[in-house]
């Protein structure tokens, strides 16, 4: 499990933080990793655009997609992945998630897992009507 404080609002002036963020949340998604991070705002509002920027951030599929980056400026990339990172933060507080990433973290370090075996005895005792 990884612990991540305080993660504040980023902006288009904070370039290098927000490079520093996608790859950071990749890296734990990629490797299945539970996240527990406190920060300033939900994903969706952790990357302000500038209110006269017509760059959209847009979360579409599993991946994350840009429905439409400005194409000027240094931010188009940064714009484009934040929605995949949006999208991965969400599947990494599903139950889904923190099920297969304790599942990984088990198999690596070899603890033994939880197997739950039902097993249901059925007796039928069968007597004659008069």
């Amino acid at each position: 499990m990884q612990k991540c404080s305080s993660v504040p609002r980023l902006t288009l002036n904070d370039l290098p933080q927000v490079r520093r963020f996608i790859t950071l949340v990749d890296a734990l998604y990629d490797k299945n990793v539970k996240l527990v991070a406190s920060a300033a705002a939900s994903p969706e509002d952790l990357f302000e655009l500038d209110a006269d920027s017509d760059a959209k951030i847009h979360v579409g599929d599993r991946t994350g997609t840009a429905a439409h980056v400005s194409s000027g400026g240094g931010s188009k990339d940064e714009v484009f992945s934040f929605g995949r990172t949006i999208s991965r933060l969400r599947e990494m507080q599903s139950h889904e998630y923190l099920i297969r990433a304790y599942l990984d973290q088990a198999q690596r370090t070899g603890e033994p897992t939880l197997t739950l075996t039902l097993t249901l005895t059925l007796t039928l005792t069968l007597t004659p009507t008069p």
